[in-house]
């Protein structure tokens, strides 16, 4: 499986436009370089005028879990400096609702308030632009009576135990959970958005729907599904009330049928979390009761854009991979063969591959690597026969992070308020 994105992931030069205040700076977001910028920002916070200071804040606020860092910039933005950024208002009114929405606070008024944005676009906007600001202007609207969501937990520390089932090309994880007081089998997967559940399970347990207005991306492109809501869902002592599910089209959900799953756990079920950890060999996902202490001299190596990436050094050079706990195997993409063309060519084997989805399953071209050495921190871990994907669609990552990579792991710590990853191997592994 790859990555599943609900409602819109946007990349930021879509709709910022080249307005320039720092080149250095422009560049980086340009490139989506959310790591670069970090540090640059550091460096150059103080000779930044105050509203592009505040315009970076609210960039890095979103990327990197910092949600009422980027809420407050917004909106002094929005307040006090709306002519100086005109170039990037568009972008910021979006990011602005959206934190609002996901907060679930007023609904009614987010989806009326986004309206009146979309009323007042220019006429110049693009087609395909207004299609998705439309588009999840009814998903925030079929959301406006529902009350917002809510986390509640043990105060010990929780976990559930899960299991491996065989998929494609490896295994995906399958964890137990409560859908409105009913037991099910989920597959827990950060590289999906949202929590999706196929139509025929929803009215099994209970789960309302409530319109047809959620983009979902699959293998074979973009096509709507329905919003709903649960009650409840409840994960190893973890529980979401009024939780947010995308329903598949019938036509989609055969992934889920033949695996005798009835949905997927999304990254958007952990990320209020300030952490969880993962035990591969034992097989038990753990909420702690309190954070693991983050080493004094670690930097950020997670960021957020809908679902979980990870930033991993290859040859002493940055790579940003997704973490995808429902993808079986871990591959690279184009983006890391133009930027390793002659290590590419010299260390793979050309050949193809199925790779399946929702949606569907395809053929792809690849280049097969025998091994690839990747640097978490003090350690080092070998990926083996890992295929560079050729002929896909231009992805941010430079490869992707599954279950295979979890194999090589005794435990994975994902820091979510930190924005820190931090590994202990297999010995056999290193």
């Amino acid at each position: 499986m790859k990555k599943i994105v609900l409602g819109f992931l946007f990349f930021i030069p879509a709709f910022l436009s080249a307005q320039t205040f720092d080149s250095r700076i422009d560049s980086l977001i340009e490139q989506d370089d959310w790591f670069g910028l970090e540090r640059e920002y550091r460096q150059s916070k103080a000779k930044l005028s105050p509203h592009y200071r505040l315009l970076v804040e609210g960039l890095l606020g979103l990327r990197f879990n910092r949600i009422q860092q980027a809420y407050d910039a917004f909106a002094a933005i929005l307040e006090n400096h709306q002519e100086k950024l005109s170039g990037h208002l568009i972008g910021i009114l979006f990011f602005f609702h959206q934190i609002l929405f996901e907060a679930g606070t007023d609904c009614h008024y987010t989806a009326d308030s986004w309206k009146s944005v979309i009323d007042q676009l220019p006429p110049d906007t693009p087609e395909e632009l207004l299609k998705q600001f439309r588009s999840y202007h009814r998903l925030m609207d079929s959301y406006r009576n529902v009350p917002s969501q809510e986390w509640a937990r043990k105060p010990e520390e929780c976990s559930v135990r899960f299991d491996y089932i065989p998929v494609g090309r490896g295994e995906i994880i399958r964890i137990p959970v409560q859908v409105n007081g009913k037991k099910a089998d989920f597959v827990f997967d950060t590289g999906c958005s949202s929590n999706l559940i196929s139509e025929e399970y929803a009215e099994e347990l209970g789960i309302r729907i409530l319109n047809d207005s959620i983009l979902i991306n699959g293998i074979h492109g973009r096509y709507y599904g329905k919003s709903a809501v649960a009650d409840s869902i409840e994960v190893g002592g973890i529980t979401c009330r009024n939780a947010r599910f995308g329903i598949l089209p019938k036509a989609e959900s055969s992934a889920l049928d033949s695996a005798r799953l009835r949905g997927f756990i999304g990254f958007s079920f952990v990320r209020p979390l300030p952490e969880i950890q993962l035990f591969p060999q034992e097989r038990i996902l753990l909420f702690p009761a309190k954070e693991s202490p983050v080493p004094p001299s670690a930097k950020p190596n997670l960021l957020y854009n809908d679902i979980l990436y990870t930033q991993l050094d290859f040859d002493r050079h940055p790579v940003l991979f997704l973490f995808d706990t429902g993808n079986a195997s871990a591959d690279l993409t184009q983006r890391f063969y133009r930027r390793f063309p002659t290590w590419s060519d010299r260390n793979g084997t050309t050949g193809t591959i199925r790779l399946g989805s929702l949606g569907g399953i395809k053929n792809k071209k690849v280049l097969n690597i025998h091994e690839l050495p990747l640097q978490i921190g003090n350690q080092t871990l070998i990926l083996k026969n890992i295929p560079i994907i050729l002929d896909q669609e231009e992805t941010t990552e430079e490869g992707n992070l599954g279950v295979s990579f979890l194999r090589l792991c005794n435990k994975i710590t994902l820091n979510l308020k930190q924005m820190y990853m931090q590994i202990e191997p297999q010995t056999d592994d290193l």
